[in-house]
């Protein structure tokens, strides 16, 4: 009975392999669908093959951040924004980083990186500024972070004692940006000490191409103030189509229905364009 075992052993094997190929069978897979998943493969980077035959789209290679930053830079970005047209590239922090800081991600963004991984941590008490006062002395640091050319930092006076509710409006700062596509507007708050130290209170970072302007402001304005209009006459004119009062105050509030309606519509392309 003991030397059947493994006999036994084998043949349930057999039996479960074909099983398997007789569901793998069954399951009905379209090929259309099937063609559009592709497979990435890890592979070594290798600057001698780009722009020629042997780059396939399916290789993907990573590189640490100091490596990356070999390559996107003025010297060879070219090179490195050819290579992620075809393929995918894939940046992460340096080991080193024991802190959780983060290196800068724009120049690879710029050169087409389409994975650029970064250090992320929750704040926690541990990580909170421990100012020794109570009342700090704010200003704010407002740069500009993107292309080479459209870098730019401006600072603000310090405004003494008052953390609840500070005010700067003395100066205004202006910024020549020409690639706002991959320009943010990062601010950053500091206390200055008794030593006239900065100390890091709080960040925030935009992209430029989500700040709204003033006149976006107005263009938002008016187009809800049309769609109200134009929801108030759509009902007007109804009303008057169920009372079968077709006079000429319907017609009155027909054409202001369309009329509104028109205006709404050039409002909203005007939106969408900017």
């Amino acid at each position: 009975m003991l030397s059947r075992l493994p006999l036994i052993g084998i043949c349930l094997s057999r039996v479960q392999m074909q099983e398997g190929k007789i569901m793998e069978r069954r399951k009905k897979i379209a090929l259309e669908l099937s063609e559009l998943v592709v497979y990435c493969r890890p592979v070594p980077f290798d600057e001698e093959k780009i722009g020629t035959e042997k780059a396939c789209y399916r290789d993907m290679s990573s590189f640490p951040e100091t490596k990356a930053e070999k390559y996107a830079n003025r010297s060879k970005g070219k090179k490195f924004l050819q290579y992620n047209r075809r393929q995918l590239s894939r940046v992460y922090p340096k080991g080193q980083r024991l802190d959780s800081s983060n290196y800068d991600p724009l120049p690879m963004w710029i050169c087409g990186s389409q994975l650029v991984a970064l250090n992320f941590q929750t704040p926690g008490a541990r990580h909170l500024p421990k100012n020794g006062r109570s009342i700090v002395c704010p200003f704010v640091e407002v740069e500009v972070c993107g292309s080479e050319f459209d870098n730019s930092k401006n600072k603000t006076d310090v405004v003494a004692d008052n953390v609840l509710n500070p005010l700067w409006l003395l100066k205004q700062f202006i910024f020549d940006i020409n690639n706002p596509q991959f320009a943010f507007l990062r601010f950053v708050v500091y206390e200055e000490d008794m030593f006239s130290d900065p100390n890091f209170l709080a960040q925030a970072t935009f992209p430029v191409k989500s700040l709204k302007t003033e006149d976006d402001e107005n263009l938002y304005s008016s187009i809800q103030q049309l769609r109200d209009r134009a929801n108030e006459l759509s009902n007007q004119v109804s009303n008057l189509e169920h009372s079968n009062n077709c006079d000429a105050r319907y017609q009155q509030r027909l054409d202001e229905l369309r009329l509104a309606q028109e205006q709404l519509m050039e409002l909203t392309e005007a939106r969408n364009r900017k």
